[in-house]
């Protein structure tokens, strides 16, 4: 817990300053060095903050470091060590999802966050503010037990072990089980089964049901009228009163065709 002092608690309406604001507004207040998302504000005789909600954590780490190439030097201005630093550690400020540490190779910096898409946006942005940077493949963080300390398995092995013992179960009858097994694990959607089965090459291209051309010959010769009725029906439609009509037209054969 840090006490300080919050100066300008205030929120502005157009041009005019609120004296007293209410819950749902939003304000600016200065005093906390420190302050990020999911801290508690409050008066100093309370000691239990709220409830935050949990953010999740990284699953890939990258190492960013100064760009020492050949070609170093002919793409940004911004090639140092230190302005590499200070420019992730003030990404981390306000990307929650980010997790900056320091690295043990010289100039460098190991960034972990949610997949390669938001590491990737990061390049971009710091390359388009002039930023110089080499970076190294990403890897996967594993994570562990916080009892026992024993490396976790990953999900995709899991269900790469099920679809073995079952080679006919779908991505969902796989969800279902596995939920079953092991309730207390926060398992990802059905969609997300079938595509980490479709990477791995387990899942076969649905096939298209071949469509029957309708039949334009008669199914038996006739010689007359009255000789052989057809009956077509061709949909249904929903009366006025809410009542499904289901419309069917009969001919005689010798005068449909």
């Amino acid at each position: 817990m840090t006490e300080t002092v919050i100066s300008f608690p205030r929120s502005k309406e157009g041009l005019t300053k609120l004296v007293r604001n209410i819950l749902g507004d939003i304000v600016a207040i200065a005093g906390f060095p420190e302050a990020t998302v999911a801290h508690t504000i409050c008066a100093p005789e309370v000691e239990v903050p709220l409830p935050a909600q949990p953010i999740d954590p990284p699953t890939l780490t990258m190492t960013f470091r100064v760009n020492d190439s050949p070609l170093a030097g002919t793409e940004g201005t911004k090639v140092t060590g230190r302005m590499i630093r200070d420019r992730l550690l003030r990404e981390a400020e306000g990307n929650v999802a980010l997790r900056i540490s320091e690295s043990t190779e010289k100039d460098s910096m190991e960034v972990a966050g949610r997949g390669e898409l938001q590491l990737g946006i990061l390049i971009e942005q710091m390359r388009r503010e002039g930023f110089e940077l080499s970076v190294s493949r990403p890897k996967v963080l594993m994570r562990e037990d916080p009892k026992t300390g024993a490396t976790l398995e990953p999900i995709e092995n899991v269900i790469f072990a099920l679809r073995a013992k079952h080679p006919s179960w779908g991505a969902r009858k796989l969800k279902a089980r596995l939920e079953m097994l092991q309730p207390d694990v926060v398992w990802p959607a059905a969609s997300t089964f079938g595509n980490i089965l479709s990477r791995a090459g387990l899942t076969s291209p649905q096939r298209k049901r071949k469509r029957t051309t309708p039949c334009s010959e008669p199914f038996s010769m006739v010689t007359g009228p009255n000789q052989l009725w057809c009956m077509d029906f061709k949909g249904y439609f929903v009366t006025g009163d809410g009542k499904r009509c289901d419309p069917f037209t009969i001919t005689d054969a010798h005068s449909r065709y």
